[in-house]
């Protein structure tokens, strides 16, 4: 008489983890290190840790130790000390203040590899997508820099007439496909790629953080993609002290905030480095805007780089006298220090004696 044998219990039939595979919690130092990662043991049985496979485009997704964020190198620059290596950068002002003009003076002092007024560059392919069209005028604009400053007409700017919209996927990576394929044309990599504006590339609603995220989500999508820093040009808001039009998710994102300014009428700007991460803020620098005539016998507006000097002084005001009437203005003590800051620049005070001025005689007192 035959005897089947027992059926085999729930513990036996589990299949065992290989020999290479095991991490014991309760004695780490037990551990096989080739096994990692492979089993733990836990709350008495045994739990499967499968190898992860690093996301893509998320090789920072990952535990940092401190020997290697020790040896870290420095930022690098593509712009020195102003536009950083693979950043989001913005540059913002009310209509009329030229940063679509400064802006192209840096695409094309970095295509061609020359110094940004006394700021050494790095050479490398622009793409700027110059959303607002006008094909002659950007061309005009080109041509008036390049004989301003002795720019060559086969620097590697590729201007795009046409909006990509940020939050269309399709349109985001065609550009992102298109800038690769030309790298591969070119033998020679996008440092920069330029949104200007950012109100002709975003269709989303502008005044919440979740329009605004995503359009931020989109720029960093672009900046991975493509290894280029991406630079915004914005308007800002009837209410020229809140900074970029809409919500400032946007600005609560960047790297850098460059806010340009100008006197009414005047052809100079100041361009204020408003905001810069691992870096320090300061009053920027002032910059001529000269017109150019072109042998065709039209003209062009150009920044003048050789112009390039410390921020326009001030008029001889009394700056607390401004900030005070600045203040009442505005309903006396409803402001923020910084939107009231922001009020009091545009009526001639700059940030600097402004809070010197608020931190010595105003802060604490009754106004």
């Amino acid at each position: 008489m035959s005897t089947s044998p027992p059926p085999p219990s729930h513990a036996s039939s589990r299949a065992a983890p290989p020999a290479d595979a095991t991490f014991d919690r309760a004695n780490p130092a037990a551990t096989n290190d080739n096994a990692r990662p492979g089993t733990s043991t836990a709350l008495g049985g045994t739990i499967h840790i499968p190898r992860l496979k690093p996301l893509p485009d998320k090789e920072d997704l990952r535990f940092h130790d401190y020997d290697e964020l020790e040896n870290l190198p420095e930022a690098r620059f593509i712009i020195q000390e102003l536009i950083g290596e693979q950043t989001l950068v913005a540059i913002y002002g009310p209509p009329g203040t030229f940063k679509s003009f400064f802006a192209l003076g840096a695409a094309l002092s970095i295509a061609n590899g020359m110094p940004f007024g006394k700021r050494a560059t790095t050479q490398g392919a622009v793409c700027y997508v110059a959303a607002e069209g006008a094909k002659k005028a950007f061309h005009r604009r080109r041509k008036a820099w390049d004989k301003k400053h002795g720019g060559s007409k086969d620097a590697p700017l590729r201007p795009i007439f046409s909006p990509v919209q940020l939050t269309d996927k399709r349109e985001l990576e065609y550009l992102a496909r298109l800038i690769l394929q030309e790298e591969q044309r070119l033998g020679q990599k996008f440092v920069l790629i330029i949104i200007d504006t950012l109100a002709r590339c975003f269709d989303g609603e502008e005044n919440t953080a979740q329009g605004m995220g995503a359009a931020v989500k989109a720029c960093d999508w672009l900046k991975i993609k493509t290894g280029a820093t991406v630079l915004v040009v914005a308007h800002t808001g009837k209410d020229v002290s809140r900074g970029i039009r809409g919500c400032n998710a946007f600005e609560g994102a960047t790297d850098t905030i460059l806010a340009v300014r100008r006197k009414k009428k005047e052809f100079r700007i100041t361009v204020e480095i408003e905001r810069q991460k691992g870096g320090d803020e300061d009053e920027g620098a002032s910059y001529g805007v000269e017109k150019v005539e072109l042998d065709d016998g039209k003209s062009s507006l150009v920044i003048d780089l050789t112009d390039a000097g410390p921020p326009v002084a001030e008029e001889d005001i009394d700056k607390k006298a401004v900030m005070l009437s600045v203040l009442r203005q505005h309903n006396g003590t409803g402001l923020r220090v910084t939107e009231w800051q922001q009020l009091a620049q545009n009526a001639g005070v700059a940030k600097s004696p402004f809070y010197e001025i608020y931190k010595s005689e105003l802060k604490g007192s009754p106004m």
